[in-house]
């Protein structure tokens, strides 16, 4: 009974060990792993572009299934970075890749300050074993949020104000073209009125003028009628 449970324990501690030796079957100085930032000192709340480059030193082909960054700023056990599980990368013997740029930002809540990070590496050597693998630790500095990025863009008040004013110069002369237009058509119709209004009294002073003229003839003549008839009467 002793022995088997001898056997059992050491068949435990065994599997352990093995499962120890698979996982990290890759030594911290078997290989090498760098990150390119496109900006020295990210500010908080603006993303930013990562660019990891992953070197072998080892002879035998490796498989990268992720790749990424943790930080003291991130949650614990949180990385961030491209993953390849379903098509891991493949690392010839002592060969390097670089990745494609990853996008990542830092969260509002993040205090600014200088961070350590480090790189990690999952995949699997070439004889298929699982590793995971981690790089030296690094530092970065993290800057506060950029109001000037962050914030959206205001209008040019510029050519805002130029538009304005010359839309409201145009409706100013249409105004006044329009009322100076106004006023000269009441000034030509008074004119008018007025004018017509003096030519009646004259046209009409005129006729009276012309019908009391002719009857002056007409009484003296009536009057050496009467002078002849009353000639002709004395000579009878």
């Amino acid at each position: 009974m002793k022995a088997f449970t001898a056997i059992v324990i050491g068949t435990f501690f065994l599997s352990v060990f093995l499962c120890f030796s698979l996982v990290s079957a890759l030594g911290s100085n078997e290989a090498t792993a760098s990150v390119q930032w496109s900006k020295p000192s990210p500010p908080i709340g603006e993303s930013v572009t990562v660019t990891f480059t992953f070197q072998s030193n080892i002879q035998g082909q490796l498989q990268i299934a992720a790749i990424g960054i943790h930080g003291d700023w991130m949650p614990a056990d949180s990385f961030a970075g491209p993953q390849f599980i379903s098509s891991p990368v493949t690392i010839t013997s002592m060969g390097s890749h670089t990745f494609d740029p990853y996008v990542l930002s830092f969260p509002m809540t993040t205090t600014p300050g200088t961070y350590t990070y480090f790189i990690g590496v999952d995949g699997y050597d070439s004889s298929g074993n699982a590793f995971s693998w981690d790089s030296q630790k690094y530092t970065i500095t993290i800057s506060p949020p950029n109001t000037s990025t962050t914030s959206s863009p205001s209008p040019r008040p510029t050519n805002t104000g130029s538009q304005g004013n010359s839309n409201g110069n145009i409706l100013t002369a249409i105004v006044a073209i329009t009322v100076i237009a106004v006023i000269a058509v009441i000034f030509v119709a008074l004119f008018m009125s007025r004018r017509r209004g003096n030519a009646i009294p004259a046209s009409a002073s005129q006729s009276a003028n012309d019908q009391s003229w002719p009857p002056a003839p007409e009484e003296e003549t009536n009057d050496s009628q009467q002078n002849n008839d009353s000639q002709q009467n004395f000579d009878i």
